[in-house]
């Protein structure tokens, strides 16, 4: 069931990150998206989380392909789970094209297992 304070669906896909914390860090650290919007994603790492609000540039692996496009978010929130981060960020600019790409093909994964559940 859709949580009534989301604008827009989100999609369980799990695509292969890349994240620096902008100003700050020269070097990208790995991590996974747990869901993907419209307007944002919930990523999952195993490294350091950035603070709440921090601007954030990732790199985002397009399905299928070896093809990565980048986004400019913030961090709305995090948590320590484990020996993990996950962190909700909020989308503030990225290729529209790139976008779109994910969540057509995150909607078909979605439309699916759907499908597939209603044979059952």
């Amino acid at each position: 069931m859709l949580d009534e304070r989301r604008s827009f669906k989100r999609f369980d896909i799990p695509l292969d990150v890349e994240f620096r914390i902008s100003n700050s860090a020269e070097k990208y650290l790995m991590g996974k998206t747990i869901n993907f919007s419209r307007t944002g994603l919930c990523l999952e790492s195993n490294a350091i989380a950035p603070n709440i609000k921090e601007v954030t540039e990732l790199k985002i692996k397009l399905p299928e392909k070896d093809l990565f496009t980048t986004a400019v978010c913030d961090v709305a929130w995090q948590k320590r789970v484990d020996d993990k981060f996950i962190m909700g960020v909020r989308l503030m600019a990225m290729d529209r094209e790139d976008k779109n790409e994910i969540l057509q093909y995150a909607y078909d994964l979605w439309l699916k297992k759907m499908r597939g559940q209603q044979l059952i």
